[in-house]
């Protein structure tokens, strides 16, 4: 474990959210993460703040640690609720977690959200590699629609991934990832996928890139719980988030934090 460059650090001890994530911990007896961890995760949510992304967000997921599975779960921005739920996973010290059945987020926008909202939203997921003979992930709030094309007569308040429509609380035109993005596909490793609306105009995001921009108009807030669903064996996420609509700036400014963050750990 190495330790975080003086000149990132700002101050002695530890920012309050930080802190109250480690104290749900305590309370649920939990592992904690290493104290160098602690030092290095505490750094990441300053960076968050200075950069004005946490203000944006409704949840962030690190399962990216070395406490172990039961402190993934935890919800950073609201460490006391829509904490993950799956039966069952593999986990990866300081790399992933591996997800083999469908993860609840216990987050359901029509009673959690604060930033999620109806014309102001985004949602997504950082990949890890090691997925085995899995073709597709889903993320969003699901319900029982027809698979495939999907019906656009359908009201269904819903997000689908892949080969499946995506839907951004609406129904009507669809994208789909698999028809109109060919091998760039939801389930690419180590990639930062994510779905964003923003007045009435949505957007699939693949890492640093904006694609396939439609219009959809928002009907209501989804009364479901957001959850992800894997068609294969195993998949590996390393970050989840919830919020509003990020720009492609701020997403790429998030990425670059996550992303110097999973290298100070490993340093």
């Amino acid at each position: 474990m190495g330790i975080i460059a003086a000149s990132r650090l700002r101050g002695l001890g530890f920012d309050p959210d930080y802190q109250a994530i480690l104290d749900r911990a305590t309370f649920l007896g939990y592992s904690k993460p290493s104290d160098g961890q602690k030092i290095i995760q505490n750094q990441l949510v300053l960076d968050l703040k200075l950069n004005s992304i946490w203000s944006k967000l409704d949840a962030l997921w690190i399962l990216v640690n070395d406490a172990g599975y039961d402190f993934s779960t935890l919800n950073w921005l609201k460490p006391s609720e829509n904490q993950i739920f799956s039966d069952v996973t593999s986990f990866l010290s300081n790399d992933q977690v591996m997800f083999s059945r469908d993860i609840n987020f216990n987050f359901n926008p029509f009673n959690d959200a604060v930033k999620y909202q109806l014309n102001n939203c985004s949602y997504g997921w950082y990949r890890g590699g090691g997925n085995s003979d899995t073709n597709e992930v889903q993320m969003g709030c699901y319900t029982n629609i027809s698979f495939g094309i999907g019906d656009q007569s359908v009201s269904a308040s819903c997000v689908y991934g892949f080969h499946n429509p995506i839907l951004i609380n609406k129904s009507g035109p669809l994208i789909r990832s698999r028809r109109d993005y060919g091998s760039r596909a939801s389930n690419s490793t180590n990639a930062f996928i994510s779905l964003h609306l923003l007045n009435d105009n949505a957007n699939f995001s693949l890492n640093t890139t904006f694609d396939k921009d439609v219009t959809m108009v928002p009907e209501s807030l989804p009364d479901l719980s957001f959850i992800t669903i894997i068609s294969g064996n195993t998949m590996g996420f390393k970050f989840n988030f919830i919020g509003e609509n990020f720009t492609l700036s701020e997403k790429i400014t998030f990425k670059n934090i996550l992303e110097q963050y999973e290298t100070d750990i490993n340093l």
